[in-house]
């Protein structure tokens, strides 16, 4: 059904008036779904007919969502673009046969506004380079994956001004690295390992590695500090935030190795029995908080030792010491009854089936010599593009699955999921990785909306 929300009824009769006609179907390399407001397609030969829900595209015409509009193109390779208001594009090159993959082709142009896509079949199968988008003077090789893409002219920086962390991140993003000092790994969930480093983006899902020397402060897009300790490994298991409906996310950490220190942010605040940190031995339970976990054998309550244990398993004894507010500290055991342990307090678990006992804070807890993550300097407002200066014009791409190479002036960098770059419109610009991802990019909620599904059918 075409739906026409703010829609200018003029315009609206002169597309119909032009007539709408589809006998070029079997030319047709895609169609329009999801359709909302006005959106108009133009010819190669200048005729302009009303894009309503099943339209046919053609190669060479020029897609265009007016004012409060939006549409879904889906390709005959199972592309999917979703355009967001103001946009305009062409496809000036598409060629796709299910027998011919060396032949595949498709090239897309963004002459204004701003799209995101999932490819289809077309550059995971033969030529990789066969999948391009242009915009401006860049254009952006694809590698089979899910990216946002925005031209800028001056229009982005109000958006920017506008925007908050209203909404989780396209790309999945639950939070940055904001302090490194040594070597950490993440393994995603599909078993894929990487290199962090500063504001580098971690994902649900993620195992987090920190190597034999140093630490890191993970920052959480509430807020949370999860402070890592050399040698120590911990999985980002769960997490769900969202501002305005903080109430209702989740944040479930489990902790493997090593030993942690640990500042709660929103999520706790808002919902604390939502929040949970676990071992093999103990689950600790939240109640808006600041505390050090140290994963031991037992006989390092009795140590009482100030060199800190690193790199002990935390399927033994699990030690937790409070700086600020209270936690409840329980065993594996399923029903198992809580201990309080207040701020100042000191309590550990000897093994899953033991209870849970108040202890004097062991020294090496005391002399630990880990900064305190809650104190660390870290500008959050720049970890998670707040403060990105969207005031240069250009094409911003995100990139939310996948790789993309970003070209312009024969100079190119490549982008992986969560990684942002700007390719400026200024003579000699070339390609800029960015610290960040800008919100108007990583929040726009014209493209957030769509639930897009890279196995969806294509036009038919």
């Amino acid at each position: 059904m075409f739906k026409t929300p703010n829609a200018p009824l003029t315009l609206i009769l002169a597309l119909a008036a032009l007539g709408v006609s589809d006998s070029a179907c079997a030319e047709a390399i895609a169609k329009l779904r999801d359709v909302a407001g006005v959106v108009s397609l133009q010819s190669t030969a200048g005729k302009l007919r009303l894009g309503y829900e099943g339209a046919a595209l053609e190669k060479g015409d020029v897609v265009v969502t007016e004012k409060d509009s939006s549409a879904l193109l889906l390709f005959t390779d199972k592309s999917q673009v979703v355009l967001r208001p103001g946009t305009r594009l062409t496809v000036t090159q598409y060629q796709f046969n299910a027998t011919q993959p060396e032949a595949d082709s498709m090239v897309m142009k963004l002459l204004r506004g701003g799209l995101r896509t999932v490819t289809g079949l077309i550059g995971k199968r033969g030529n990789q380079d066969a999948y391009r988008l242009q915009g401006g003077t860049a254009t952006i090789g694809i590698r089979g994956t899910d990216f946002t893409a925005r031209l800028c002219e001056g229009d982005c920086l109000r958006e920017q001004k506008q925007a908050s962390r209203v909404a989780d991140s396209n790309a999945g993003i639950i939070g940055r690295v904001g302090v490194l000092e040594g070597p950490l790994s993440a393994t995603s969930a599909k078993g894929v390992e990487r290199s962090l480093g500063i504001s580098s983006p971690v994902f649900e899902g993620d195992r987090l590695e920190m190597g034999n020397r140093g630490y890191a402060t993970v920052v959480m897009r509430d807020g949370s500090r999860v402070l890592i300790n050399q040698g120590s490994r911990l999985v980002l298991s769960q997490f769900r935030y969202q501002p305005r409906q903080a109430d209702q996310g989740n944040m479930l950490v489990d902790l493997l190795r090593g030993n942690f220190r640990i500042v709660t942010g929103l999520l706790a605040k808002a919902r604390p029995d939502h929040v949970r940190f676990n071992t093999a031995t103990a689950t600790i339970g939240i109640r808006g908080t600041a505390f050090d976990v140290v994963c031991a054998g037992a006989d390092a309550a009795a140590s009482n030792a100030e060199a800190m244990p690193l790199g002990q398993d935390c399927n033994k004894a699990v030690f937790v010491a409070m700086r600020e507010g209270r936690t409840e500290l329980r065993n594996a055991a399923e029903g198992s009854t809580a201990l309080p342990v207040e701020k100042g307090q000191a309590a550990w678990v000897e093994a899953s089936a033991s209870a849970p006992a108040l202890l004097p804070t062991p020294r090496f807890i005391e002399r630990s010599a880990l900064p305190l993550p809650e104190k660390q300097p870290i500008d959050e407002g720049s970890l998670f593009g707040q403060n990105a200066d969207a005031s240069v014009p250009g094409l911003y791409v995100e990139v939310n699955e996948g790789r993309v190479v970003l070209r312009q002036e024969e100079k190119g960098v490549e982008l992986a999921r969560g990684e942002s770059a700007l390719a400026g419109t200024g003579a000699g610009a070339i390609p800029q990785r960015l610290p960040t991802v800008p919100l108007f990019l990583d929040h726009d909620p014209a493209l957030g909306t769509f639930k897009l599904a890279p196995q969806q059918c294509g036009v038919n």
